[in-house]
C-alpha cells in the first residue's frame, strides 16, 4: 500500500508538473500570436513614419506633416484594435469621412512606393459610421492584392468613392482598362487567406466581408 500511495503521489505530482508548463506555454503563445498580428499591421505606418522622421523639419511638407499625424493615431488604433477585450460596438462607433480614411491609405502606398499607379476618383464625398483603423486595414490589403494583380506590361488601379444604385456608399476597386485576371485574384486571395488562416497576418476575406 504505501508503494502504491507513494506511485500515486509522484504520479500526481508529475502530472501537476505538467499542467503548469502547458499554461505558460498556452500564455507564451497567445502573447506571440499577439505581438506577431501588432508587428505584422503596424509594419506599413512604422516605415513611413521612419521615413518622414528622416527628414529634417524644414523639408517636411504640410501634406507630409499630416500623414505623420495620421500615422501615429493609426498605430495608436491597431494596437486598440487588436488587445483583447477592445470590442466596439456599431451604435457607438464615430460617424468618419470614408474619403479621408481611403485618401491616408493611398497616400502610404504612393509614399512608399514612388511612381506607384494609383489613382483616386472621388465622386462625392460619403460618411458613415465605421471604425476608421479597421477600414483601413481593409482598403491597404485589398489595394495590396490589387497592385500585385497588374499585368507586368503596366495598368493602373482606381479607387472610386461613390453610391451605387440604391444610394448606398461604396468603395470600387478597378483598373483602367489593362485587365487585372481573376485568375491571379483568386491565386492571391487563396494565399493571404491560407496565411490569415496559420499565422494571423494580415485582412482574411472573411474580414472583408464584415
Amino acid at each position: 500500500y504505501l508503494l502504491g500511495f507513494g506511485t500515486v503521489v509522484m504520479l500526481l505530482r508529475s502530472s501537476m508538473r505538467v499542467l503548469m508548463f502547458e499554461k505558460e506555454l498556452a500564455v507564451f503563445s497567445e502573447r506571440y500570436k499577439l505581438a506577431r498580428n501588432i508587428s505584422h499591421d503596424i509594419i506599413t505606418p512604422l516605415m513611413v513614419l521612419r521615413l518622414l522622421l528622416q527628414k529634417k523639419p524644414s523639408e517636411i511638407s504640410e501634406d507630409e506633416r499630416k500623414l505623420m499625424l495620421n500615422t501615429v493615431n493609426e498605430i495608436s488604433g491597431i494596437v486598440d484594435c487588436i488587445i483583447p477585450g477592445n470590442y466596439k460596438k456599431y451604435e457607438n462607433l464615430p460617424i468618419e469621412n470614408i474619403n479621408r480614411i481611403v485618401e491616408d491609405c493611398i497616400a502610404k502606398k504612393k509614399f512608399l512606393c514612388q511612381g506607384l499607379q494609383l489613382r483616386l476618383d472621388s465622386q462625392e464625398v460619403i460618411v458613415a459610421r465605421v471604425d476608421s483603423i479597421l477600414l483601413g486595414r481593409v482598403v491597404s490589403n485589398i489595394l495590396n492584392v490589387c497592385l500585385e494583380a497588374l499585368p507586368s506590361s503596366g495598368g493602373v488601379v482606381v479607387v472610386s468613392i461613390g453610391k451605387d444604385v440604391h444610394g448606398n456608399g461604396q468603395i470600387l476597386f478597378r483598373d483602367n482598362g489593362a485587365g487585372l485576371s481573376k485568375a491571379v485574384f483568386s491565386k492571391i486571395f487563396s494565399r493571404n487567406e491560407k496565411l490569415s488562416d496559420e499565422l494571423g497576418f494580415g485582412v482574411g476575406l472573411e474580414d472583408i466581408r464584415k
